[in-house]
């Protein structure tokens, strides 16, 4: 290590730190706010100061932070000296002042967080097997790598003492390879294969089957997922008796927070850690395992007897041969519902798990190829067919382009009861993977998409409707606005009707204008799958809601909450009033309105819409 910090500040984070067992240090990550305690070595010091206190020719020393748009403190102090850890105990806590820095940086309380003392030198007794593969081309690499291995060996031998781990290193020049043996040549219970040829990381698998049932667990690990600063005990404590098990993953570079807003490695964003913090999810905070049907290959725990019973039905000449990675680990839940149905195929446990992103193995698209190459072969096979279906139905669920917020929203609507509560992922997940809960189809949107997003969380949202080009279901709704007709038919009754014809699933009709009732034109829906929502009296298939509503319902909540919550609500005493004008479409009766009310009080006009009068702005 090079820095500890002592405390932060995220309440999300000391939640879960609360429950930890006995994992008294976890490795830094940047939602861990506070740079108000900390420990730093001489040698962090002196990489935080080699990237920040610069000198002139002249003798002058100045401040020049090097890396670009790292903004906070905390990010500067811990990403820049490098070896970061951070107790998971805060051994300092604010002085109750408020802030002199704005309220932002808000006072956090660790009153009520009691240290437990754990007994020290206590080791885990499972015996596991750990596989993890990696292709090295140069020296300055294989450096790297023996001490990133190192690292990870020395830290889970104080975890556990029963371990053996086998690297598969693919060495791209074989004149480095004595160099490679030399570096590795102390670690204790580690054994290397060294290949000179390309190949997954399951490829040596094949090997080690006839040896899997000496241990408890496999754990399957990319090489730039850290096991330094992981909270293993509690990783093993809270993953139940779940056959597969893995972690929220995290880069700490993506999260820092120049890279805010940008894509993520992560396929899945369900699976990536900063955003289960950021939203502070309750499995998250109170370390609740989730059930999944993915977990994906760079980190998963497999019970061993599953492992040797799982790879014996995988190995063939084809899963021997193949060069890509993918596949395995869209298969191996589904897998493991079948090998044992009383017992949770895959969990996700809420702590997260480093991941460097170094790439060492080639991802282009020569591989994305092999990997739809692999998936036709899967899908050969029945069972392994079956396999990939299972995956498929949870990928519908998480959404393969869903962020985490959508994938809340979508919890809440299938477990909702009643009344509107803060959701439970663990039970909503629990329903899928058990298929006790049907999963709703997508959604399609020809204006008023913001509004489908709102109404129907639970969909999966798939962009704007287009009459061919799409596998359509009973299951599928569109949202259209009812006039800004979809298919350019010549009127917008011919219009919806072509639509009603060709789409098989529901369509809700937003109606905005006081023509148009869809009731009076039941050639638009000759299969009674239509419905209305507009200003129009209820009927069995139109419910009235006004414009006003349906425009709240496209705006962020916290824009307008403060209407239901009578002690936010603002009380016009009748000293001031105000009117306000916000128009698209200038026709003249809406014009002449605004002007003649301009006579009465201050008319506020916006959008495309301006009234000239001496009493509006």
């Amino acid at each position: 290590w090079k820095i500890l910090q002592w405390a932060t500040s995220n309440d999300a984070v000391l939640e879960q730190n609360k429950l930890y067992e006995n994992d008294p240090w976890i490795a830094w990550q940047p939602e861990f706010y506070s740079a108000n305690g900390y420990m730093i070595t001489r040698e962090g010091m002196e990489e935080l100061l080699s990237h920040s206190l610069k000198q002139t020719e002249s003798g002058v020393i100045y401040w020049d932070i090097d890396e670009p748009e790292l903004i906070v403190a905390d990010e500067v102090v811990y990403y820049l000296a490098g070896g970061a850890y951070t107790s998971t105990f805060p051994w300092i806590s604010t002085s109750g002042q408020d802030s002199t820095l704005g309220e932002s940086h808000k006072i956090f309380k660790t009153d009520d967080i009691k240290y437990e003392a754990k007994e020290e030198g206590l080791k885990r007794q499972e015996n596991i097997l750990i596989l993890s593969s990696c292709t090295l081309s140069d020296e300055k690499e294989i450096i790297e790598e023996a001490k990133r291995l190192e690292t990870d060996v020395e830290n889970f031998s104080r975890w556990n003492s029963n371990f053996r781990w086998v690297v598969s290193a693919m060495i791209v020049d074989q004149r480095l390879v004595p160099i490679f043996e030399e570096k590795i040549s102390s670690f204790e219970n580690l054994s290397v294969e060294i290949r000179s040829h390309g190949g997954s990381k399951f490829g040596f698998v094949a090997d080690l089957i006839g040896e899997i049932e000496q241990f408890d667990y496999v754990l399957l690990k990319d090489n730039d997922i850290r096991l330094s600063g992981f909270p293993w005990n509690t990783f093993m404590e809270r993953k139940g008796n779940s056959i597969i098990s893995g972690a929220l993953r995290q880069s700490v570079e993506e999260a820092l927070a120049r890279n805010l807003g940008k894509p993520k490695h992560e396929s899945y964003e369900f699976n990536e850690g900063q955003m289960w913090k950021y939203f502070g999810v309750p499995e998250y905070t109170s370390l609740s395992p989730i059930p999944t049907m993915f977990i994906e290959h760079g980190f998963a725990l497999l019970e061993a007897t599953f492992a040797e019973w799982f790879f014996n039905q995988m190995v063939d000449t084809q899963f021997l041969s193949q060069r890509s990675d993918g596949g395995v680990d869209r298969m191996w839940c589904g897998a493991a519902k079948t090998f044992s149905p009383n017992s949770p195929p895959c969990t996700l446990v809420p702590v997260v798990v480093l991941h460097d992103d170094i790439q060492t193995l080639p991802v282009n698209d020569g591989f994305q190829m092999l990997d739809q190459l692999e998936f036709t072969h899967h899908n050969e096979t029945e069972l392994l067919r079956d396999w990939l279906d299972e995956m498929t139905e949870w990928e519908h669920f998480i959404g393969n382009d869903s962020d985490l917020k959508t994938v809340l929203e979508r919890c809440r609507a299938l477990v909702y009861s009643g009344e509107r509560t803060t959701g439970d992922v663990s039970q909503c997940a629990s329903l899928i993977v058990e298929k006790k809960k049907e999963l709703p189809g997508d959604i399609y949107a020809c204006g008023w998409d913001a509004l489908a997003l709102n109404i129907f969380p639970d969909f999966t949202y798939r962009g704007l409707w287009s009459k061919s080009g799409r596998s359509y279901t009973e299951k599928d709704i569109i949202v259209v606005d009812l006039h800004s007709p979809c298919v350019p038919t010549g009127d917008w009754q011919s219009s919806f009707a072509h639509m009603a014809e060709i789409f098989p699933g529901k369509i809700l009709y937003v109606n905005g204008e006081s023509v148009g009732n869809v009731d009076d034109y039941p050639e638009m829906d000759p299969n009674k799958r239509s419905f209305q929502i507009g200003p129009f009296p209820d009927s069995s298939q139109s419910t009235q809601v006004y414009l006003a509503a349906m425009t709240l319902f496209v705006i962020e909540a916290d824009k307008w909450s403060w209407i239901f919550d009578p002690n936010a609500r603002q009380i016009n005493t009748g000293k001031h009033q105000a009117i306000a004008y916000f128009v698209s479409n200038c026709i003249p009766y809406r014009q002449n309105a605004a002007k003649e009310l301009s006579n009465i009080a201050m008319v506020h006009h916006g959008s495309r819409c301006h009234v000239e009068s001496e009493n509006t702005k």
